[in-house]
């Protein structure tokens, strides 16, 4: 697996080829307290006609250096990565804090995104007051707090557990500097300014970013489409992340979405 040197800082990525010499190039950007190990494995090998980038941002995973202090902050790293591997006009996707730092990518520097796709992301965070005070307690409070609010009424023990090993193996300030960031984040009356086709993804159990985020994202960005799923909470279950690959594919290649994705998932 692949590093890059970003601001004198590895940065991991792993990287997923198409066999096309013409194929998407699609980065995957995950959120608080993530690697790219939190996306299932359907997604980080997304298509044979896509070749995927999911990077481990600083601080995270495998990557070195210090998490960052806010979602532009971030945006530019994500920036410097597209650069490196001489990527333009790519497809952003992002969970989370990954779909904040989308956001800020597709206004910041509009050349490098030719679509956006947004899972369970926000305009404006409001983080519960309890994962902070949790986190200023210690990363095992932090760690506890955050997924009672990240998985549906109905979670998978295994998907829980795994979470928790991911955001245990990281720095308490890079955890906690997530959520910090998340919450100064807000770009709410700049989303009239994204002009890139969008497909906005949402869960109708999320207790972090509460479906009227994503109608919000849906009612403001110009050409941007909203499924949401039933079901669900924060973090998808691997059932859902099957759904959610569906949609991404029909989203990439035909730029719509058909009636029979809209009748069966909103």
């Amino acid at each position: 697996m692949p590093y890059l040197t970003i601001s004198g800082e590895p940065l991991f990525y792993a990287l997923h080829p198409s066999r096309e010499s013409r194929s998407l190039a699609v980065v995957i950007i995950h959120g608080a307290g993530g690697n790219h190990l939190s996306w299932s494995p359907s997604l980080r090998r997304l298509s044979p006609t896509a070749t995927t980038y999911l990077p481990d941002l600083p601080g995270h995973g495998r990557s070195g250096g210090k998490g960052r202090d806010s979602i532009d902050d971030y945006a530019d790293v994500m920036r410097e990565f597209c650069r490196a591997l001489d990527l333009t006009s790519t497809i952003v996707v992002g969970h989370s804090m990954g779909g904040a730092i989308a956001l800020s990518l597709a206004l910041h520097y509009p050349t490098l995104c030719h679509k956006l796709v947004l899972l369970n992301a926000a305009p404006k965070f409001t983080v519960p007051p309890d994962i902070l005070e949790a986190l200023d307690a210690g990363l095992e409070q932090g760690v506890d707090i955050i997924c009672q609010y990240a998985f549906s009424p109905q979670p998978i023990p295994s998907l829980i557990e795994a979470t928790r090993r991911i955001m245990l193996d990281l720095p308490l300030e890079t955890l906690r500097g997530d959520y910090q960031a998340c919450q100064m984040f807000n770009v709410i009356e700049q989303l009239d300014d994204i002009r890139v086709p969008t497909l906005v993804i949402g869960a109708q159990d999320d207790l972090l970013t509460p479906p009227e985020n994503q109608l919000l994202l849906a009612e403001r960005i110009c050409q941007a489409q909203l499924v949401l799923l039933q079901g669900s909470g924060h973090i998808a279950s691997p059932t859902d992340q099957h759904q959610i690959q569906h949609l991404l594919l029909q989203f990439l290649n035909l730029g719509r979405l058909d009636k029979s994705f809209r009748k069966i998932y909103n």
